[in-house]
């Protein structure tokens, strides 16, 4: 009787006639080369190429954005006075802000502080600004780095919207023409905002 010994991290068994290959039984799985080792009569073997799967790492899940999906989650949200907040409650709820049904005119609440990790997009276009609230709520931001800019903050453009109690530690933030500043780290331009109560800590 041949004996075959597959080496691969993964085999699909398919009753017989059935050609579906082992990538397309796998989600999240990258394929690679290996090889089948088959033993025939008279002691010899022989090799042929087969499929070797191997599980994606950290880095390939998290793609270009850095941020892993399964940390990619659904803001909570909290009523009050009849508003609704989403409640921002760690680095991915923050680089939420303003994207898909978190959009630019919603009202968020920072809900712990937040140590960034990687360099960061501000909030709001000239294009499209951000006309919401956000309510910093006496936590802290820390190690904002935000490339230089016309519109160098925390929000990029923002208009007719209120922007307070936010703590930025460690921010590096810094307009075009050098100027910076608790206002510019927070918002680099403004129309026709309240912005207030807002700290810049070294």
């Amino acid at each position: 009787m041949k004996k075959v010994w597959i080496v691969a991290c993964l085999a699909v068994m398919c009753a017989a006639g059935c050609g579906q290959t082992a990538e397309k039984q796998v989600e999240s799985l990258v394929v690679n080369e290996t090889w089948i080792v088959e033993e025939v009569p008279g002691g010899k073997t022989a090799e042929t190429p087969a499929v070797k799967v191997e599980e994606e790492t950290e880095d390939q899940k998290a793609g270009e954005s850095g941020i892993l999906e399964e940390d990619t989650k659904e803001m909570e949200t909290i009523e009050i006075k009849g508003d609704l907040y989403f409640l921002v409650m760690d680095e991915a709820d923050l680089r939420a802000v303003g994207t898909a049904k978190y959009g630019l005119d919603q009202k968020y609440m920072l809900q712990a502080d937040i140590s960034m990790s990687q360099e960061w997009i501000p909030v709001g276009t000239k294009e499209n600004p951000f006309t919401g609230v956000f309510n910093g709520n006496g936590y802290t931001i820390e190690g904002l780095r935000i490339p230089e800019g016309e519109a160098a903050g925390l929000f990029g453009y923002a208009k007719g919207a209120k922007i307070y109690n936010v703590t930025l530690q460690d921010a590096q933030a810094k307009t075009v023409d050098g100027s910076a500043g608790p206002l510019t780290a927070v918002c680099g331009m403004q129309e026709e905002c309240e912005i207030f109560d807002n700290e810049i800590l070294p």
